[in-house]
C-alpha cells in the first residue's frame, strides 16, 4: 500500500470521527461537559512511523463548540501532506498544507483553504452565511548565526463572499517576514513584521503595517508555555497556552496543549475569544513541538523531517484568524429636503425662506440643502424638474461648502391632499424621500 493512499484514508477515518464527535460536543448540556467526558470520546488509532495526528475540542464565543483534527505525514524524506479540519456550530474550516525541502536548509510551504461561517452581523436579523477562500505561501530557511536560527518569507491572500446585502466582505493581501531567534536551550522566539492591504466591496480601502511575535519557553522536562501576539490590519491577536508532554516508550510525542485566543477585529470585523485543547499522538518520526499551536523551526542548521511534519500540521500564523466581513453600513444621504406645496408653505424650515417670486398655486418647489460639489439632478416620480435655482433665498449665509438648491416642477407635479410622491437623486442610491402633502419632510 502506498504511503499516499494510507494517509488520505487515515484523514478520512479522523474527518468521519471529527464529525461525529463535533455533534456529540454540539449535543451535549454545557453544564455536563468536562475534560474527562471529551477525552473519552476521542478515538485515536493508527500504527505508522509516518503519520502524526491532533484531536482538539475547541470554543468559540460566536460559533461556539466544535472539534478540530490534524493529521500530517511523509511521502518522502523530502516531502509531507497534512490537513486540518475544524468543524463546529457556526463554523467549519479545511485546510491543506504541503511543504517541500528543496535544499538542505531551505523549503517551501503552501497552503489552501476554504472558512464558512454563519455570523449574526445585524442584531435580530439572524445568521449569515459567509465563505472565505484562504491561500498562503511560505519559503522558509534554517541557519546558524549567533542566536538566529531561521528565517521565513510569507505570501497571503483571503477572498470572501457573501450572498446578501447586509454583509460585505474584504480581500485581504500581504506579505510577512520572519526572524526565528533561540535565545537559550528551552527558549524559542519568532518575530515577523509585515505589509496588508483589505479592499471592501465599497470600495474602502485599509492597509497598513503587521507586527507579529511568538513562541515558547520550557519550564520544564513535561511543561512549556506558548504565546503569540499580531497586530494587523484587520484584526489584533492575543494567544497564550501550556502544553504538557505525555509521551512514554510505548506512546511517541504524545502532548496535551491547552491554549486561550482572544481576537480583536477592526473596521468592523467581529471579536471573538477562542479555547482549545490539543491532544496529539504521533508515531515515531516527529517531535515533540511538531504539534503545537505554533510549532517553531528546528535549531539545526539543516532541515529535519519534524520541520516538514510541523509545517503541515500547523494553521499558518500569517493567516486572519477572523472572516474578513463585517455588517453592511447603508450611505446616508448628504442631503435635507424641504418640500413647499401649493397647499403648504411653511416660515422657517432649516432656516430656509423661499423666494418671493415662485408661484406656490402653481408649481411644487422642492429645496435640497447640502455639500456643494454633490449636487445631480433629482427626480419626483421619475420626473425631471422644469427649472434649477442654485443658491435660492437662502435666509442666512449657508455654512461653508454648503449650497441651497431650489427645484421647480409643474402644476402637473403638484401634490393634492392625499397625494405622495417620491423624490430620488440617482446618483445616491441612498436618497430617496416620499413627500406628502400634509407637512414639509
Amino acid at each position: 500500500m502506498k504511503l499516499s493512499t494510507l494517509l488520505y484514508g487515515s484523514a478520512c477515518c479522523i474527518t468521519m470521527n471529527s464529525m461525529a464527535f463535533a455533534q456529540a460536543i454540539i449535543a451535549t448540556d454545557t453544564q455536563e461537559l468536562s475534560f474527562r467526558s471529551i477525552l473519552s470520546t476521542m478515538n485515536v488509532a493508527g500504527a505508522s512511523n509516518a503519520i502524526q495526528y491532533q484531536v482538539a475540542p475547541t470554543y468559540s464565543e460566536l460559533f461556539g463548540f466544535g472539534v478540530r483534527t490534524t493529521v500530517g505525514g511523509y511521502v518522502s524524506d523530502d516531502f509531507a501532506l497534512g490537513a486540518i479540519i475544524d468543524v463546529g456550530q457556526y463554523r467549519e474550516e479545511y485546510l491543506a498544507n504541503t511543504s517541500l525541502r528543496l535544499s538542505d536548509s531551505m523549503r517551501v510551504v503552501g497552503s489552501v483553504g476554504l472558512l464558512k461561517e454563519q455570523e449574526e452581523f445585524v442584531i435580530g436579523d439572524g445568521r449569515e452565511d459567509v465563505r472565505q477562500l484562504e491561500y498562503g505561501l511560505s519559503l522558509k530557511g534554517n541557519y546558524d548565526a549567533g542566536i538566529v536560527r531561521g528565517f521565513e518569507v510569507n505570501a497571503y491572500k483571503t477572498n470572501p463572499s457573501s450572498d446578501t446585502d447586509s454583509v460585505e466582505t474584504s480581500d485581504l493581501t500581504g506579505v510577512q517576514v520572519v526572524t526565528q531567534l533561540k535565545p537559550s536551550d528551552s527558549s524559542d522566539i519568532r518575530i515577523g513584521a509585515g505589509f496588508e492591504r483589505a479592499e471592501w466591496a465599497s470600495g474602502e480601502t485599509n492597509e497598513g503595517l503587521t507586527l507579529q511575535a511568538s513562541g515558547s519557553h520550557k519550564l520544564s522536562d513535561t511543561l512549556s508555555m506558548n504565546f503569540e501576539a499580531k497586530s494587523a490590519e484587520t484584526e489584533n491577536v492575543y494567544g497564550l497556552g501550556l502544553a504538557y508532554n505525555m509521551s512514554t516508550a510505548d506512546i511517541q510525542n504524545s502532548a496535551v496543549n491547552v491554549n486561550l485566543m482572544q481576537i480583536e477585529g477592526k473596521h468592523g470585523i467581529s471579536d471573538d475569544t477562542r479555547v482549545a485543547i490539543n491532544w496529539t499522538i504521533g508515531f515515531g518520526a516527529g517531535g515533540a513541538n511538531a504539534g503545537s499551536a505554533r510549532a517553531t523551526v528546528s535549531s539545526m542548521g539543516s532541515t529535519a523531517r519534524a520541520d516538514l511534519l510541523a509545517d503541515v500540521m500547523t494553521r499558518p500564523a500569517f493567516l486572519p484568524a477572523s472572516m474578513i466581513a463585517r455588517e453592511a453600513v447603508a450611505e446616508e444621504c448628504p442631503f435635507a429636503v424641504v418640500a413647499i406645496t401649493n397647499r403648504t408653505l411653511p416660515s422657517n424650515v432649516y432656516n430656509y425662506r423661499p423666494s418671493s417670486y415662485l408661484s406656490y398655486n402653481q408649481h411644487l418647489a422642492i429645496y435640497i440643502y447640502g455639500p456643494s460639489n454633490l449636487f445631480t439632478d433629482i427626480l419626483l416620480d421619475g420626473v425631471a424638474p422644469n427649472q434649477v435655482i442654485e443658491n435660492d433665498n437662502y435666509g442666512g449665509v449657508p455654512a461653508e461648502g454648503y449650497t441651497a438648491y431650489g427645484y421647480v416642477f409643474g402644476r402637473e407635479n403638484s401634490l393634492s391632499q392625499s397625494d405622495t410622491v417620491s423624490l430620488t437623486i440617482p446618483s445616491y442610491p441612498s436618497c430617496n424621500f416620499l413627500l406628502s402633502s400634509d407637512a414639509p419632510v
